[in-house]
């Protein structure tokens, strides 16, 4: 199950994030950190990368924010 925090909707809808965009960053990342039980997927979408910050416990995934940057060799080289 994937829930979004009010912050994440919010970027979203800032940034015109389609949801299925971060479904994809989060199933198959071209990136991915984690620490703390934090994850930091990364998936590279034209020019752009997209950035999904979320947690995991048991079957859910709760998306914290989402960021879309230009700036993909420092993310995606990491």
């Amino acid at each position: 199950m994937l829930l979004f925090s009010r912050h994440a909707r919010l970027r979203m809808l800032e940034r015109n994030i389609k949801e299925d965009l971060v479904i994809k960053t989060i199933e198959n990342p071209d990136n991915l950190i984690i620490e703390n039980n934090q994850y930091i997927a990364a998936k590279q979408f034209d020019k752009s990368v997209l950035l999904v910050i979320y947690s995991k416990t048991d079957n859910i995934e709760f998306v914290v924010t989402v960021i879309f940057s230009s700036k993909m060799a420092k993310y995606l080289n990491r």
